[in-house]
């Protein structure tokens, strides 16, 4: 696939490890009301705003696993990386819901607080490697 990509489109990558500021997702209330093991069901995601909805998805996802879980869902909405570090290796319910306040909220606060209180999951701000895939065109 890489030669063909180099060969049609006359680009190239490489992983490169690079220090990044993160968000590192923590337990800070295990018995929070929002984080309910699987129940029953058909696996289910999607979000909008102010709304995150994950049935019987692990918090966050690593190849080959389809679903993408929590983490990435706030990567989605806090444009930088979420590290899980909860130690939590199950499948969840999670119905999240915050007020979206777009511009009017560029620190998402609204969705931090929101983690916290329904679910007792910390962000905490980190920085840390992270791997990447950097793409060049070829010369």
């Amino acid at each position: 696939m890489q030669s063909e990509l180099r060969k049609t489109l006359g680009f190239v990558g490489r992983r490169e490890t690079m220090d990044m500021d993160v968000w590192v997702l923590k337990v800070q209330n295990p018995d929070a009301s929002g984080l309910k093991p699987y129940g029953f069901g058909f696996p289910d995601e999607w979000h909008n705003g102010g709304h995150i909805h994950c049935f019987g998805e692990p918090l966050s996802s690593a190849p080959p696993i389809p679903p993408l879980g929590l983490t990435k869902y706030l990567e989605m909405y806090l444009q930088s990386p979420v590290i899980d570090e909860t130690g939590l290796t199950g499948y969840y319910d999670i119905d999240l819901k915050w007020k979206e306040r777009g511009e009017a909220d560029p620190n998402h606060n609204a969705l931090k607080q929101a983690v916290l209180d329904q679910l007792g999951l910390e962000l905490v701000p980190d920085r840390q490697p992270i791997e990447m895939v950097v793409v060049e065109k070829v010369k």
